[in-house]
């Protein structure tokens, strides 16, 4: 076989190897689901499964790709527990904003787990989303004087644009 021949073969068999584990998960959880009454923990066990098969085909095929559904699910199957089970915080005035951190903590996942199992990708782009994330969510949890400064920010953000483009065009290379 030549080499493209052979690199479509094995994304075929990767395909298979991510397919073959959603299914098993999926029946694994339906058929458990008719035997305990799993109620409202359904969603964030079924989020979890899915990231779990997910960060296993990542780490059984090294290809960070598959971490980046894997670590999203994982931020939304924490968030969904955090408020199924209505966790109780000093301090959080919001729910919402203990989901976010959740799932910011989901994006987080992505670059450390490419970084601790594979060579190429490292992702670390998801940690930009993260801290957008965590900002946001920090100030929803907590309030007060953190979501005034979020309200500000809110309002602001566009001088960080002109900012950067004015410093883009001081930058460039100048003709003649």
């Amino acid at each position: 076989m030549d080499k493209p021949t052979e690199e479509k073969a094995e994304g075929r068999g990767r395909g298979n190897f991510v397919g073959g584990l959603i299914l098993i998960v999926v029946g694994v959880l339906a058929l458990l689901a008719q035997f305990v009454d799993i109620g409202e923990m359904m969603g964030w066990i079924v989020l979890g499964g899915l990231s779990l098969v997910f960060i296993v085909a990542g780490i059984a095929t090294r290809q960070s790709g598959f971490f980046i559904p894997g670590g999203i699910l994982a931020g939304l199957a924490l968030g969904v527990l955090l408020t199924i089970e209505r966790v109780e915080i000093p301090f959080v005035e919001d729910g919402g904003g203990m989901f976010l951190l959740a799932f910011a903590a989901g994006w987080v996942l992505i670059p450390v787990l490419s970084i601790i199992f594979t060579r190429d990708d490292r992702h670390l782009w998801a940690l930009i989303v993260a801290a957008i994330m965590a900002l946001v969510g920090a100030a929803a949890s907590f309030g007060g004087a953190a979501m005034d400064a979020l309200e500000l920010l809110g309002r602001i953000w566009p001088i960080f644009l002109i900012a950067g483009g004015l410093l883009i065009l001081l930058k460039r290379p100048r003709t003649g």
